[in-house]
């Protein structure tokens, strides 16, 4: 049996607007088990880095249940508190704006063992091997941000993750700002580092094809709530909410041939707004197979295959005429 790492149940999160609310999560329930990676997916302003953050307490919700190895999050208090942040932590987008430019690359890695209060020496010990893990020289430790390509910045961030320590890892986007082929050395350095090291990852991307290579599950997310959550495999082959299914047949595929008899679904309508509570399926505005029963009511998530579930009144009806698998290997990508 895998043993549950994270258990959410109705995680809800609003941001004061004025005399609104604006709506970044709705309801969201789901869990991590120990050791996975879950892919995370959805478009721009979805929720997804909000999700992220509430899950290691950077964020509060505004309601609903986060159980870290059962116990409440929320009221984690002195000692326990400071051992959940210990095992938690997040590696971020962006490896230009995330580095401190006054500090060097050996002080913003040892930062968070200054915190635990590690001596002076068992800093150095350990500065030393995190940057032999991620690829760097040790002798590259004095050097400022500004000295460093992107891809080295952002290997002294997932460095930096890794000080104190953690079980679970948010990536955020770790590769979304670097070029195509350190994204490739990046990808492979975060899978070897978890096979290592035994990390369980919550991986946020936009890019379907990466989140695929890595990830076990992946849970899709529209408009604050999570649509639909698979078996990698099983989602990328066989999706079942109209929207997961829009993404992917976004994706190219390097085969002129079956590219060219591929169908795309390109949607119409706009999205509802983050301000607007919605009585049936945040999706029915943009859905080419919505029903005036869509419209009025909530479909709930429900398991359609044994571990696929979805949340769609039509999900067990075949939406697509043609499905055409993404081509991705699960062996080391070497780039795109």
């Amino acid at each position: 049996m895998k043993k549950r790492l994270f258990e959410i149940r109705n995680l809800t999160k609003n941001f004061p607007s004025g005399k609104e609310q604006v709506r970044a999560l709705t309801d969201v329930s789901f869990d991590i088990y120990e050791g996975e990676t879950l892919g995370l997916v959805g478009e721009s302003g979805c929720g997804k880095s909000t999700l992220g953050k509430c899950l290691i307490g950077l964020t509060p919700p505004t309601s609903g249940s986060i159980r870290y190895e059962g116990k409440e999050v929320s009221l984690l208090r002195g000692k326990d508190l400071r051992a959940f942040r210990s095992q938690t932590s997040l590696i971020f987008q962006d490896p230009y704006s995330s580095l401190n430019p006054r500090m060097t690359a050996a002080d913003i890695i040892g930062e968070p063992l200054a915190i635990q209060g590690a001596s002076k020496q068992q800093r150095e010990k350990r500065i030393e091997e995190l940057l032999h893990l991620v690829g760097l020289s040790p002798s590259m430790g004095n050097r400022f941000p500004h000295e460093f390509s992107g891809g080295q910045r952002q290997r002294i961030g997932i460095a930096r993750a890794l000080a104190a320590g953690p079980r679970f890892v948010i990536c955020d986007e770790p590769v979304s700002a670097l070029d195509v082929s350190v994204q490739a050395q990046i990808i492979n350095l975060l899978k070897k580092l978890q096979q290592e090291m035994g990390l369980t990852y919550l991986f946020i991307a936009h890019d379907l094809r990466i989140v695929k290579y890595l990830s076990n599950r992946v849970a899709v997310l529209y408009r604050g709530e999570i649509v639909e959550c698979a078996e990698a495999e099983e989602l990328y082959h066989s999706p079942l909410h109209p929207y997961t299914q829009a993404l992917l047949s976004a994706i190219p595929i390097p085969d002129p041939q079956i590219e060219k008899k591929r169908r795309r679904i390109v949607l119409s309508g706009e999205i509802p707004s983050p301000f607007e509570i919605l009585k049936g399926c945040p999706f029915a505005s943009r859905c080419p197979k919505a029903t005036a029963h869509c419209h009025e009511v909530k479909p709930l998530m429900r398991e359609i295959s044994p571990g696929h579930h979805a949340a769609c009144h039509y999900a067990s009806q075949p939406l697509i005429e043609q499905n055409v698998p993404v081509s991705v290997e699960k062996e080391e990508i070497t780039g795109y």
